[in-house]
């Protein structure tokens, strides 16, 4: 923050105490000089801010990549990206269980052609790669034995049987139970955006319900990278559910603590505000909401709300000692802008220090929150103001 300062108003800091008075009390004769005069041009950026929000909030995705969490020059990154080139294949996946009614359910070729026809739904489908079954199985060992060019199955459960007893059951226990009543589907794709994955599943459970609609058969999706990826959606939503509550406690206690409801709305905006920036940001340059990016906007309000409601309060004292709003709001500015101006410095600080981590959750979580930090301490300078200037005026 200070360095902002620093580059707005032209000056230094005098490491003296008194020199430093000068120097906040010079900063803060500006900022009431732009309050006073440039609202204007404060509202017009801020319906600026709010139209870029809301863009950048419509490009966020979720993601739950374990990848992403490395630097892209780091030697992991690099070995499983070469192995997933060379395999051509991607390198998540997920399992469909189908499961039977009847032992042996899955020797019949009725049964088997509905693993095909949900295998050549996913190779049609540009989002998944390629999926495996027993049915590749059991095709490949008809399409040698017969000398045909085609991967068929064939119709006859008797030679399907005859083909099962020719494979090495520990080759083909990872797909079939050994009831042959459950069998498993094996996926791999690339789909590493949560939100993205979330649709293309939703497209594949709704074809597999009309594959399956005629038969006895059930099934569902599973799988380490599935799990993984509804955790993260569901912390993720669980992180905005928990920001949306906070600002409701927020507008609570601030409307009870001036017993003005039209107060606490409006302190909703120099604490809501820095946050629609954090999510905007993230949406234009790409940085996925997860596990680590999702916590910022939390642990960010909390620590902003402070700065905003010493100044609110130092307001509101100003004004019942008899000051006018306008002398209040000077005396306010003035008597806060060092206490506002050195503790987001230091969490800014404090926060920055994280860049220098390898991981990037941590460089990302930093760095947002270091911006959150800035833009906050900026709207309780320059828009809280207002804001409480006029809630004055309109009563």
């Amino acid at each position: 923050m200070c360095p902002v300062m620093f580059i707005f108003f032209g000056k230094g800091i005098n490491p003296s105490r008194e020199g430093n008075l000068k120097f906040f009390h010079s900063c803060a004769k500006k900022i009431i000089m732009i309050v006073q005069n440039k609202k204007k041009i404060i509202f017009g950026i801020n319906i600026l801010i709010l139209a870029l929000g809301i863009f950048g909030i419509s490009k966020l995705t979720i993601n739950n990549d374990l990848l992403e969490n490395f630097k892209k020059d780091t030697i992991i990154v690099k070995q499983v990206y070469q192995l997933q080139k060379e395999l051509d294949r991607g390198r998540l996946g997920f399992s469909i269980i189908l499961k039977a009614n009847g032992k042996g359910a899955f020797k019949r070729s009725e049964n088997l052609e509905k693993l095909v026809a949900i295998q050549q739904y996913i190779a049609k489908d540009s989002e998944f790669d390629v999926s495996f079954s027993l049915a590749d199985v059991i095709s490949l060992i008809h399409k040698r034995i017969k000398n045909i060019n085609q991967d068929i199955i064939p119709q006859n459960n008797k030679l399907i049987a005859q083909y099962l007893v020719l494979i090495n059951w520990e080759d083909i226990k990872r797909f079939i139970n050994f009831n042959y009543d459950q069998t498993k589907i094996l996926v791999n794709h690339q789909i590493s955006a949560t939100n993205a994955f979330q649709k293309s599943k939703e497209k594949l459970v709704e074809k597999i319900n009309k594959i399956l609609e005629d038969s006895n058969i059930t099934f569902e999706l599973t799988g380490r990278d599935l799990i993984e990826s509804d955790i993260t959606d569901n912390i993720s939503r669980g992180q905005i559910e928990s920001l949306a509550f906070t600002l409701v406690v927020i507008f609570i206690i601030i409307g009870l603590l001036f017993r003005s409801f039209k107060i606490g709305i409006l302190s909703l905006i120099p604490n809501g505000f820095p946050l629609f920036i954090l999510f905007g940001v993230m949406g234009i340059f790409g940085l996925p909401l997860n596990i680590g990016t999702g916590l910022v906007a939390v642990v960010s309000i909390g620590l902003a709300v402070n700065d905003t409601i010493h100044y609110m309060v130092r307001f509101n004292l100003n004004v019942r000692s008899g000051l006018s709003h306008r002398e209040a709001m000077d005396g306010a500015i003035y008597e806060e802008i060092r206490p506002i101006v050195t503790t987001s410095l230091s969490l800014t600080l404090g926060f920055a220090i994280f860049a220098l981590s390898h991981f990037v959750p941590n460089i990302q979580f930093g760095l947002l929150a270091a911006m959150t930090m800035v833009t906050a301490s900026l709207y309780d300078l320059f828009v809280t103001p207002i804001l409480l200037s006029i809630s004055q005026k309109t009563k």
